[in-house]
């Protein structure tokens, strides 16, 4: 799962529901897999980074326009994964 800063790359602010890069949202189909395609919803993603003041929340990043916030990290958002260099 990307950090938080890893996670702000993958916002274009030019961009709205969802804002990101067309790389990163390609189409959301039933037949959409890791391999074929990638999809991205406008709603809220989870980061790795725990907020400082309050162990149990984590920094999120909503992609229908940018924001970002810190959530419980009992609550359901969506995750990304990521992977080092290919």
């Amino acid at each position: 799962m990307p950090n938080q800063f890893e996670l702000f790359t993958l916002l274009n602010l030019e961009a709205v529901t969802p804002a990101t890069y067309s790389a990163f949202n390609t189409g959301c189909v039933a037949a959409c897999t890791v391999l074929t395609c990638s999809c991205t919803f406008s709603y809220y993603y989870w980061s790795s980074s725990t907020f400082q003041l309050d162990p149990s929340s984590a920094w999120s990043v909503a992609f229908n326009g940018g924001d970002t916030s810190y959530d419980y990290k009992t609550n359901s958002h969506y995750v990304r994964a990521v992977r080092a260099g290919s």
